[in-house]
């Protein structure tokens, strides 16, 4: 190929002179007939992950990730918090204002997915340290299913 930038899947046969940028996600004929095949599970793309059967495509897609409703994790945070602020310890208390913080920015029309996961590594291992480790498994699961989380 004449020039392959940073960060791409290329799939399929691709002319000498073909010139991609970054960051691509790119399919050609993979059969003698011309066809595509996507027949089996696959994440493509930087940051991508697939879960089960499904094919997720693009920049940090996920694929076959089981819904999880937002009230179920509010539920979870709002019982952490309790928890953590009947402790009564510097760290509880640490712990009781950053799932606080995170309670908020959870609730933003178009939460930054990746700053919340962050977030939640850090209040994970508060909420270890507290002693608390019930009652929060559905929030774990959730932002470990984040990229970068």
């Amino acid at each position: 190929m004449k020039y392959v930038g940073d960060d791409n899947v290329l799939v399929g046969k691709f002319p000498e002179n073909a010139v991609i940028g970054n960051g691509n996600v790119i399919w050609r004929a993979t059969d003698a007939a011309g066809n595509v095949m996507l027949n089996q599970a696959m994440a493509m793309g930087r940051g991508a992950r697939s879960y089960g059967d499904s094919i997720a495509i693009g920049a940090n897609a996920l694929g076959g990730l089981k819904p999880v409703a937002l009230e179920e994790l509010l539920r979870e945070l709002n019982g952490l918090i309790q928890q953590a602020s009947g402790l009564g310890t510097i760290e509880a208390d640490r712990l009781t204002r950053g799932a606080m913080d995170l309670r908020v920015a959870m609730q933003q029309p178009s939460p930054d997915l990746g700053a919340l996961a962050t977030a939640w590594k850090g209040l994970e291992v508060f909420a270890t340290s507290c002693g608390i480790v019930d009652g929060i498994d559905k929030l774990g699961q959730f932002f470990r299913s984040i990229p970068g989380g």
